[in-house]
């Protein structure tokens, strides 16, 4: 602009304060439509069109040729001619792509390569030679390179194949091979690179594309719906600026050119995107950089010349056609009286008027409604007062009153505060994400870690969480180590691709009163499944790193999921639906692939349940340290047929303890720190009547038969009557029920044993490992026990043994415990020339290095050896069984089924050589071995458990059946 017309860019005034590390003035807007418009239009369309003749001449005349056309006359014509005769044809073919090209290098070359600089000119005339060879590049096709060179080679080689020499006849099928890999690779990468040096520059003139003007409109016929391509109104524009029309009628105030619309335009959106507010980026917290003030343009009215009269005209003209404010404001200031040139300030409604009467004639509206809708809507956009005029005194005429200086943030403060947003924003939904997980781990127990909800397949009950998992959910912490090991090889499985089966493992992982939170329950009742966890984590891992199977099938993988039935198998029954619905729905039948379930370790009342829930869903079941006879008992009658124990029955138990107990027994190795196990006259059974329970009065009644049976005298006081169950069966002599059903506690039930005259010689404990503490800890401190007793306990008390053996070392001499655990280490060695402890040593490599239990850790975490021996068996039947199926086979046909073949297998299974024992099923209908090995160990010792006894068989060809045992 000339001195009459001037902008106001800067947004500062007298402040005294300068820039700063954090603070600058406002910085200045950037044009970068208008920059752009400029940088087109400032080109030479002539020598772009010299350089695409002296490209194309060569391709435009055989395209002559074979089209049988004229060539253009003014394709070879100079750039002094076309711009002396004024030909119009001489614009730019905006549909042709080489013109893209040379557009592009032509801006390119607007930016010369600096002197100082040894590289700029190698790298300025290396960037024109790749251009150049991009616009070449535009016209080649692989129809042409297939007409050129691939057909005409491709002729050659069939030519040269029929002579009949096959190595030439290979070579130059590979030199076609090359030439035709190479040709695509050279298209591929010339596309490339006109894409990103060609067609991505272009994406700067986007906004062409959103402009109201008629270059967009059809032109000489073609496009009858306009171009939708902001590269062709590009070259349209270019070619539009250069048109003498245009400069004819440069200051046309009711039909201006295109271009000067367009250019216009340009300059007001440019400053909408710096000081509007419609921009989302101008919004918080994007800061606008301190542009409070609109943008303003000062103009004195007696200067302004004919130029400049015509910019305000169309930038009067762009607001009344856009229907939009600006934020640009126009200050003209004038002389008093004098008036302003006429369009610069239209009326609204006179210019609503005036397009209203140029609608078509035959409208349905009449024109006075169209006038009047017409005024209603532009005023509604752009209002109806848009002019201010007010005196002004000297002093700010002379522009000696300024406005308050403003700064902006710089780019290193705006990076910090940025950053410092950033971070609390992160902090603050790192904080709403712990305190939603905090909250909701507080309302329910089955939430762990960072999750906000328990797994699908695990539910709260009370304070207990059960459910199915895969090992990943702990139900309870002292599980947390065992179960993660079990997940990490359930993972492993899976990604492996290998065929593997699914086993699972049912039972009470959570204390009462508490579980996946650690709950208020004693922990020495989790000693049992923690062992057994142990013993499957172990079998699991051996059996998949080294597995094989009967002739050439392989024998599958393992996969254990874990299912917490609760404490004391309270919701035993639905987790055992839930596994029988997991391994019998269609849709997951062949991911799961479950054929058989293990576990079930306590007898219990639910535990028969479960039984039978998953007898009806024909899956079958190997226990683990369940004993009681009954344990599998239908409604119906008989036990169910698909139940498979590996440990003995109470009745074989009882029958050997009763035994051991008449007629005592020795230490089977000389030099052994077990002591002797007294002959007893009279023994009194302490057993646990609590509701639900199975296995106590079951198991303490067979062995005050089996005692008396023997000539061994009952323990009954004097005018008491016999006990009864809480059904009210009435119980052997010598069998004395506690528990809340019972009326008394096991406490109560000691101290008045104690108080008889004589004391019994043994206390036979058929009660849980829980409970054991309270007959330990009372013995010493009631009456006539005080002075010594001789204690025989179940195989459910390994549970506490296990936690307590330092305890139970202080007093081997006055209160010796002996048990009759399922398995206790080193069996074999002790009992045979065999001196096989291979599954010993893993378990407690196992339990040190993967558990951290080690010999230093206190033992009262560690997992129960029995427990993780049985739990052992139980998954090397299943193994076997699976194998001999042939389940692996079955999933590589992909035709899976139900587990009914490894039923099958599981019944064949008969003298299998297992670490409690031999392992078999066959013979009876219950399938409880007679000759199941049974164990007589004593606690305390050294701190160890000293074996003393063993009867039954210990493999398939060795077994004991010496003087201390039942015949």
């Amino acid at each position: 602009m000339k001195e009459g017309l001037s902008t106001n860019g800067r947004q500062g005034g007298s402040d005294e304060r300068s820039n700063t590390w954090k603070e600058q003035d406002p910085p200045v807007p950037a044009f970068r439509r208008l920059d752009s418009l400029f940088a087109l239009v400032k080109l030479d369309p002539y020598r772009i069109r010299d350089q695409y003749n002296d490209q194309s001449s060569e391709d435009d005349g055989d395209k002559s040729e074979q089209e049988g056309e004229p060539q253009d006359q003014d394709t070879g014509q100079s750039r002094e001619d076309a711009r002396s005769e004024g030909k119009q044809n001489n614009n730019l073919n905006a549909q042709d792509r080489k013109i893209y090209v040379h557009v592009i290098n032509a801006l390119w070359g607007q930016q010369p390569p600096k002197p100082d600089v040894p590289w700029s000119r190698r790298l300025w005339r290396f960037k024109k030679w790749l251009y150049w060879v991009l616009a070449w590049a535009t016209s080649v096709s692989f129809g042409k390179l297939d007409e050129k060179v691939l057909s005409p080679l491709s002729f050659i080689v069939t030519s040269v194949a029929s002579v009949g020499v096959p190595s030439i006849a290979a070579a130059f099928g590979n030199f076609n091979t090359f030439v035709t890999v190479s040709a695509a690779v050279l298209l591929m990468l010339l596309n490339t690179a006109l894409w990103f040096l060609v067609l991505f520059p272009w994406r700067k003139y986007v906004w062409l594309q959103k402009q109201p003007h008629s270059l967009r409109e059809p032109q000489n016929g073609a496009e009858p719906n306009g171009t939708r391509h902001y590269r062709e109104v590009g070259v349209r524009v270019l070619n539009a600026y250069h048109e003498k029309t245009n400069k004819n009628q440069a200051f046309d105030a009711e039909d201006p050119p295109d271009i000067q619309k367009l250019a216009v335009n340009a300059l007001l959106s440019d400053l909408e995107d710096a000081y509007g507010i419609s921009r989302w980026r101008h919004r918080w917290p994007w800061p606008r950089r301190q542009r409070f003030r609109l943008p303003t343009l000062i103009a004195d009215v007696r200067h302004l010349s004919e130029a400049e009269v015509h910019l305000l005209r169309l930038i009067e003209r762009a607001r009344l056609s856009w229907k939009f404010p600006d934020p640009l404001v126009v200050t003209l200031v004038r002389p008093r009286g004098q008036p302003l040139p006429a369009g610069i300030a239209g009326d609204v409604a006179a210019r609503a008027r005036r397009d209203a009467r140029k609608e078509k004639e035959g409208a349905i509206q009449p024109p006075e409604v169209r006038e009047w809708r017409r005024v209603r809507y532009l005023i509604g956009r752009v209002g109806q007062q848009r002019t201010l005029t007010m005196a002004v005194d000297t002093a700010s005429a002379k522009g000696e009153v300024e406005p308050d200086r403003h700064f902006a943030y710089t780019k290193a403060m705006l990076a910090l505060r940025t950053s410092a947003y950033t971070g609390c924003a992160l902090s603050a939904v790192v904080t709403l994400l712990a305190a939603g997980s905090l909250t909701a781990h507080a309302l329910n127990p089955c939430v762990q870690g960072a999750a906000l909800t328990p797994p699908s397949d695990v539910d709260n009950r009370g304070k207990e969480c059960v459910g199915l998992t895969d090992g990943s959910f702990a139900f309870d912490d002292r599980l947390e180590r065992v179960q993660q090991r079990i997940a990490e090889e359930n993972e492993a499985v899976e990604k492996s691709d290998e065929p593997y089966v699914t086993v699972v493992y049912l039972g009470a992982m959570s204390r009462e009163g508490g579980s996946a939170d650690g709950g208020n329950g004693d922990s020495d009742a989790l000693a049992g499944v923690h062992g057994e966890l142990a013993g499957l984590a172990v079998r699991q891992r051996e059996h998949n790193e080294d597995r094989s199977g009967t002739g050439d099938d392989p024998s599958p993988a393992l996969r254990v999921l874990l299912a917490n039935t609760g404490a004391r198998w309270q919701h035993g029954r639905e987790v055992a639906r839930l596994v029988a619905e997991r391994a019998r729905d269609p849709e997951r039948a062949g991911d799961e692939r479950i054929v058989a379930a293990v576990g079930f370790g306590q007898s219990l009342e639910p535990t028969t349940e479960a039984v039978r829930e998953l007898t009806r869903a024909a899956i079958p079941m190997v226990g683990s340290t369940t004993t009681f006879d009954g344990i599998a008992e239908m409604e119906t009658g008989g036990s169910s047929p698909f139940f498979y124990p590996v440990a003995p029955s109470n009745t074989r138990i009882a029958t050997q303890a009763a035994h051991w107990a008449r007629y005592g027994a020795s230490p089977a190795e000389e030099g052994s720190a077990g002591h002797r196990l007294e002959p007893a006259d009279t023994a009194v059974a302490l057993a646990d009547d609590t509701q639900d329970e199975s296995y106590g009065v079951d198991l303490a009644s067979t062995f005050m038969r089996e005692f008396s049976t023997r000539g061994g005298q009952a323990y009954q006081q004097r005018g008491a009557a016999p006990h009864t169950t809480a059904g009210g069966e009435e119980l052997p002599e010598g069998v004395v029920p506690y528990g809340a059903e019972a009326g008394r506690t096991l406490g109560e039930r000691i101290e008045r044993i104690c108080r008889t005259d004589p004391t019994p010689d043994v206390v036979y404990y058929a009660g849980r490992s829980d409970e054991f503490g309270q007959l330990y800890g009372n013995l010493p401190r009631n009456g006539a026990c005080a002075d010594g007793m001789t204690v025989i306990g179940s195989d459910d008390i390994a549970k506490y043994i296990t936690d307590h053996i330092e305890n139970l070392s202080e007093n081997t001499g006055d209160f010796p415990v002996f048990y009759t655990p399922l398995a206790a280490s080193d069996t074999r060695s002790n009992t045979s020339e065999l001196n096989e402890d291979g599954f010993y040593s893993e378990l407690d490599t196992f339990t040190a290095e993967e558990l951290d239990l080690g010999e230093e850790n206190p033992g009262r975490e560690r997992p129960s050896t029995a427990h993780a021996v049985m739990a052992n068996d139980t998954l090397t039947v299943v193994a076997r069984a699976a194998t001999r199926a042939g389940l692996a086979d079955m999933e590589h046909r992909g035709d899976w089924e139900t587990p009914t073949y490894l039923d099958v297998e599981l019944r064949a299974t008969e003298r299998v050589a297992g670490v409690s024992g031999v392992l078999g099923f066959g013979g009876e209908e219950d399938r409880w071995k007679d000759d199941k090995l049974v164990q007589l160990v004593q606690a305390g010792p050294r701190q160890e458990q000293q074996f003393i006894a063993a009867c039954g068989r210990i493999t398939p060809s060795t077994g004991d059946t010496g003087p201390n045992c039942y015949r």
